[in-house]
């Protein structure tokens, strides 16, 4: 699947490069969500968001992340 692919890897690259730590990726079907971030850690994305531009795809990781230290924001 393109989408699961291309999202672990930018997950993966922006993690390391602002030192965030999730547990795993999941690629669903979401309708009215790009993302979200579970209690533990879990990264879930729609595969919908592959269809954005790259700075919005970029934009939900990031804002995904924090979630993994910022749970209520």
């Amino acid at each position: 699947m393109r989408a699961k692919e291309y999202l672990s890897q930018e997950t993966y690259r922006l993690a390391t490069l602002y030192n965030f730590r999730y547990k795993n990726i999941k690629v669903t079907s979401a309708k009215t969500r790009w993302g979200s971030c579970s209690a533990l850690n879990a990264i879930n994305y729609s595969y919908r968001l592959i269809k954005q531009s790259k700075e919005a795809i970029e934009y939900v990781i990031i804002h995904e992340l924090v979630h993994t230290k910022i749970k209520n924001h």
